[in-house]
């Protein structure tokens, strides 16, 4: 039987090799002081703890990567009900122009890197429709799905539960054929934040209401 993880306190399923802070940071080509700055911290039995804080900075409930690649790369913290990644740092943005709401932390935390505001989202079959509400302030929220099933699934989730309130300020960003998250993005322009910024300009960008139309009519473009 495989061993209980007593932080998670769930069985492996599958054997991996435990990553560091450090060497997630120099696979993803992120700083490791900034995410040691951000609440990242080293596991005693191997893996990152990722703290996720609410808007008062209080830590709410706690993600542990375990491994770079594979099914079981990400635990939650026994009894946690996740919230949004990035809520303690809303505060600091003072209403932007654009909200950018990403898949996963490492996502988000490629955004911090080049100076954009970012909330992480920590799954499709997590979301919540209450979560619309941290955005409210903001002229636009751009939603950046990861380039695959699970993000076509993100997306349907976000336009079923988007209050119309906001519809008109909301937008899908595509990233390029063959890109699957931003942070890939971020490696082909060699992690430099100017020109990741640029790449991102020359996305298409679609308005949410639309992805709702085509929900409406039982199309599957995302």
């Amino acid at each position: 039987m495989a061993p209980r993880n007593r932080r998670t306190g769930q069985r492996g399923t599958a054997p991996y090799r435990p990553v560091s802070l450090a060497e997630l940071a120099d696979a993803k080509r992120l700083d490791a002081e900034r995410l040691r700055a951000w609440g990242l911290t080293d596991l005693s039995e191997g893996g990152t703890e990722i703290p996720y804080r609410n808007t008062e900075g209080e830590t709410a409930c706690v993600r542990y990567r375990l491994a770079l690649e594979g099914e079981n790369r990400f635990r939650w913290r026994q009894g946690d009900a996740p919230i949004l990644y990035g809520l303690w740092r809303l505060s600091e943005w003072h209403s932007p122009d654009a909200l950018y709401l990403c898949e996963g932390e490492t996502d988000t935390l490629t955004l911090w890197h080049a100076d954009l505001p970012a909330l992480g989202i920590p799954g499709a079959s997590v979301w919540k429709a209450e979560w619309w509400r941290e955005g409210e302030g903001c002229a636009r929220i751009v939603v950046i799905p990861d380039n695959d099933a699970v993000g076509t699934e993100l997306v349907q989730r976000l336009a079923e539960t988007c209050p119309e309130s906001i519809q008109e300020r909301v937008q899908v960003l595509l990233l390029p054929e063959g890109v699957k998250d931003a942070n890939e993005l971020w490696l082909q322009v060699d992690a430099d934040p100017e020109r990741f910024q640029g790449a991102l300009g020359q996305c298409e960008i679609r308005a949410i209401v639309q992805a709702i139309k085509e929900l409406h009519n039982c199309t599957k473009r995302f």
